[in-house]
């Protein structure tokens, strides 16, 4: 038994390692889970359900690097997040070694608005919004992308719950919403 302790606390020290950063400021909220196996399913019209968890995670310059994956083990179209207490960003297009554009600036007041590379970002409120999974409080960010807008909600500690499309004058279509959610 006197063996086992202290191989069982390096192994306890060791899955501390890796436990999910908490930020040091109360006030600062992460808008993105940053625990590996956690999972999102999103509900999609007209496709099966889209299923995404965070393979890994990384800290780089102050950052978390998020890093998605696929059930099947694939990387996940926009692989990486960076998260951090001003907000999130992530590599235009599917390019992981592009420079990360704003996703949602944390640090801002409703109307507030960035350049995100291909268009204006603008975050407003927080918003309560039902989707599949539940009800959440979420900062609505609005991405203005020639005759496309962009609108997603992203929720503390979950990320986007809601994203909706609206091409020129036709009406906003909603592109997915959170069916379930599992933080590990």
């Amino acid at each position: 038994m006197a063996r086992r302790f202290p191989a069982c606390l390096a192994l306890l020290a060791g899955s501390v390692a890796f436990a999910t950063p908490v930020p040091k400021d109360p006030d600062v909220v992460f808008y993105y889970p940053t625990t590996p196996g956690a999972k999102w399913v999103y509900e999609r019209p007209d496709r099966d359900d889209e299923v995404v968890t965070v393979s890994g995670v990384e800290k780089e310059k102050g950052e978390l690097v998020v890093s998605r994956a696929n059930p099947n083990g694939n990387e996940a179209g926009y692989r990486k997040v960076y998260v951090s207490a001003e907000g999130l960003r992530q590599p235009q297009g599917y390019d992981d070694d592009a420079d990360p554009v704003w996703l949602l600036k944390a640090r801002v007041k409703s109307g507030d608005s960035w350049d995100a590379g291909e268009g204006k970002r603008t975050v407003y409120g927080p918003d309560e919004v039902e989707v599949p999974a539940g009800k959440f409080r979420a900062l609505r960010v609005v991405w203005e992308r020639g005759t496309v807008t962009y609108t997603s909600w992203y929720a503390p500690n979950v990320g986007e719950i809601k994203r909706t499309a609206k091409h020129g004058d036709d009406p906003a279509a909603t592109v997915r919403s959170l069916k379930s959610f599992q933080a590990k």
